[in-house]
């Protein structure tokens, strides 16, 4: 017959020591699941709204430097805009 292993008592071997570091991360991964989900809903990220003021026209000359800094475009010698309008000219355009 084999010999039967002294149980030792070493603190890694005892059973309250895994419950309590179970507890431990359970405890840890509820209050960062808490801390996620009152970043996601209650933190809000600040937006600057501005509106611009159309002083001009889109057919005046000063709306192509207003589009072009908008647009954040290197202008190129014989660049133009074209107006389109909604629907019959602007989606064939597109493609």
């Amino acid at each position: 017959m084999a010999k039967k292993r002294a149980h030792s008592s070493h603190w890694l071997n005892q059973r309250w020591w895994r419950f309590a570091v179970a507890e431990w991360i359970g405890l840890s991964l509820s209050f960062l699941s808490v801390v996620l989900i009152f970043c996601v809903f209650f933190i809000r990220r600040h937006t600057l709204e501005y509106h611009l003021e159309h002083t001009f026209a889109v057919r005046d000359p000063e709306f192509f430097g207003s589009a072009l800094a908008l647009s954040d475009a290197v202008p190129v010698a014989g660049n133009k805009i074209e107006l389109l309008a909604n629907g019959d000219e602007y989606f064939p355009a597109m493609l």
